[in-house]
């Protein structure tokens, strides 16, 4: 039987708070760093352009499969320097490379399955709206929008099943990429209301992002990264959820 005692959200953000102080500037230079980078992979897709409409769209989610993919690995090093504060360890800016110097088979292993599925979860509006004939976005809205809804649905309950991964990827290096794919899985199993409810409470910080042109863009993906990292070290210490050997 699993003992389930979970910090509420308004703990597990304090949680998240208390980690950052002392350590903003790095948390926010990783986010930032991590940032660019995100904006130069996904920019790399779409500079490529061939005559033939078919082999343009197979290239292009080729390419976009690879970017997003080697992209994801910096996530990982993001999470790493936000579990080494939750841990009150010394963050680095070198951290975000983590994945680069260590285990990397088994983190693009797992990248590839879970980016991989939030690729698969939004391609059927990607190829209503690279096949829509031009001039006829208005008639076809309803359609987008209903596609648009399930797809982004689909990619959320997908992200937010394997949203540990990269943490245990981190904390548990020894295990395969299976292995941390299914402790991912069973982590979530039961949480994934909550950790949206916990994402939820943030949105107010987004919508302030919105509203000052991005100025608090770093501050606030901190903050939701450090509340990961504290939801992810609530559920490892409230459960026994990691399979055994």
């Amino acid at each position: 039987m699993n003992i389930r005692n979970y910090k509420d959200n308004a703990s597990l953000l304090a949680d998240a708070r208390r980690s950052l102080l002392g350590h903003l500037s790095v948390a926010v230079s990783g986010f930032l760093l991590y940032s660019v980078i995100g904006l130069f992979l996904n920019g790399l897709p779409q500079s490529l352009s061939f005559q033939n409409p078919v082999l343009n769209l197979v290239i292009m989610l080729a390419a976009q499969f690879i970017t997003a993919v080697f992209g994801s690995l910096f996530g990982v090093g993001l999470s790493c320097i936000f579990l080494n504060l939750q841990y009150g360890q010394e963050p680095h800016i070198s951290d975000l490379f983590v994945c680069l110097r260590n285990n990397q088979d088994t983190a693009v292993r797992v990248r590839s399955v879970v980016t991989g599925g939030e690729l698969a979860a939004v391609l059927p509006i990607q190829l209503l709206m690279y096949f829509l004939p031009q001039g006829r976005t208005l008639s076809y809205i309803p359609v987008i929008t209903v596609v648009t809804v399930v797809c982004l649905t689909a990619m959320f309950a997908w992200r937010f099943t394997f949203a540990m991964a990269d943490f245990l990827l981190l904390d548990f290096p020894e295990m395969g990429a299976g292995r941390i794919l299914r402790a991912a899985k069973s982590m979530m199993r039961g949480s994934r209301v909550r950790y949206l409810r916990l994402m939820l409470r943030l949105l107010p910080l987004h919508l302030l992002t919105v509203f000052s042109f991005g100025l608090t863009a770093m501050w606030t993906g901190s903050y939701q990264r450090a509340a990961a990292a504290a939801f992810y070290r609530d559920l490892l210490e409230s459960t026994a959820r990691v399979p055994a050997a």
